[in-house]
């Protein structure tokens, strides 16, 4: 049985725990589609960095992420949070399904290139070109190029299936 009402809104960014953590949320409507979301604790890591929305978070735990991606690695992405979280907050971090999600400012993703987590910049992607194996695991793919002037790319998120 799923869980169809919600103690948070999907941009919440909750003091105190309002959900159970690790607690899985499926959205669909006929703008975005079919979107799933992960309730978690939110730490802006041991460099202190500044939560925006549309960055990239990585496991810390099971159910705690950081942009910072020194305190994880680049292959444990966990996916994006849709808006910005203080340090020590809970909130929902989306998995699945399309989303804008900050890129690294390379400019150079095209449509249908695997985004990755880049180890050289905190709470952003990075990109392998279409037809290329990625070395590193999956956040989702390109579907739109990246959106130079906002450092930005439409995506389908893979990375919670």
């Amino acid at each position: 049985m799923y869980k169809t009402v919600w103690n948070s809104a999907l941009t919440s960014n909750d003091a105190s725990a309002r959900e159970e953590l690790g607690a899985t949320r499926v959205v669909t409507d006929s703008t975005n589609g079919y979107r799933m979301y992960k309730y978690v604790q939110f730490d802006n890591g041991t460099g202190n960095l500044t939560s925006v929305a549309n960055q990239v978070v990585y496991y810390v735990s099971a159910t705690k992420v950081t942009n910072d991606v020194s305190d994880s690695n680049i292959n444990s992405i966990a996916g994006i949070t849709p808006v910005a979280l203080t340090d020590g907050y809970y909130g929902w971090m989306q998995v699945l399904g399309s989303a804008t999600v900050n890129t690294n400012g390379d400019d150079d993703i095209a449509t249908g290139d695997a985004l990755i987590g880049t180890s050289s910049a905190d709470g952003v992607c990075n990109s392998v070109a279409a037809n290329t194996a990625p070395t590193n695991k999956v956040l989702g793919w390109a579907i739109a190029a990246d959106v130079d002037a906002a450092n930005t790319v439409l995506a389908q998120l893979t990375v919670g299936a």
